[in-house]
C-alpha cells in the first residue's frame, strides 16, 4: 500500500515537470512568433518580448 502511495507521488511529480516544460517551450514559441511580428512592427513591447524569451531559453 504505502509502496503505491510512493509510485503514484513519484509518477504526478514527473507528469507535472514534464507538464511545466511544455509550457515553457510553448511560451518560448509563442514569444519567437512576437519577435517576428516585432521586426515587422518594431513596437516597445515587442523588444520586451524578445528579452523575455531569450530568459525563457536559458531556464529550459
Amino acid at each position: 500500500m504505502l509502496l503505491n502511495l510512493l509510485n503514484l507521488s513519484v509518477s504526478i511529480s514527473i507528469s507535472i515537470s514534464i507538464s511545466i516544460r511544455v509550457t515553457s517551450v510553448s511560451i518560448c514559441l509563442y514569444n519567437y512568433n512576437m519577435i517576428i511580428k516585432g521586426i515587422k512592427e518594431m513596437t516597445h513591447t515587442k523588444i520586451i518580448l524578445r528579452y523575455l524569451s531569450i530568459s525563457f531559453l536559458f531556464l529550459i
